[in-house]
């Protein structure tokens, strides 16, 4: 029932036209939905016509332990991450150009337990050594509206 990761592969040329088609990513736990303008960053735009250029995103479960761990997680923390490779020379991407939606399934059983009403996606803020929540979706489900790559998990408190 899905993959706990997943690489895409966007080339620049994609990336920067405007007519590109949404892609849709449903994982084992996971569903992330963007459009390839997200990355249409200055540094993508300029080299859209070369075709050895564009983004390689990847989310995968985030390995060892969570960083600022708190006893109110509820779903396994990923990690979202991004290059723009040109030939063999790659460079991190952290803030996007526009908006990604991603949903985290969680422990619903688990949340009831500890007495959590709400759950809700956080990013970990390494600034600030902290998760901090993001923009949720309207539709009730652990779903945030996201416009930065980084460590993200469901946490729940008590409302």
């Amino acid at each position: 029932a899905g993959s706990s990761q997943v690489v895409v592969a966007i080339p620049a040329s994609v990336a920067a036209n405007s007519s590109s088609p949404d892609i849709d990513i449903q994982g084992r736990d996971f569903k992330l939905r963007f459009n390839p303008r997200v990355f249409n960053t200055a540094l993508v735009n300029s080299n859209r016509h070369r075709d050895e250029a564009g983004v390689r995103l990847q989310m995968a479960p985030l390995t060892g332990t969570p960083p600022a761990s708190s006893t109110n997680l509820l779903s396994s923390p990923y990690r979202l991450e991004a290059v723009f490779y040109k030939g063999q020379e790659q460079t991190p991407l952290e803030v996007l150009a526009g908006s990604m939606i991603l949903e985290l399934n969680y422990d619903a059983a688990k949340a009831q337990l500890r007495r959590l009403s709400e759950a809700a996606v956080y990013r970990y803020d390494a600034v600030y050594g902290r998760y901090v929540p993001v923009p949720r979706l309207s539709t009730g489900s652990a779903g945030a509206t996201i416009n930065n790559l980084g460590t993200y998990v469901v946490m729940g408190s008590r409302r």
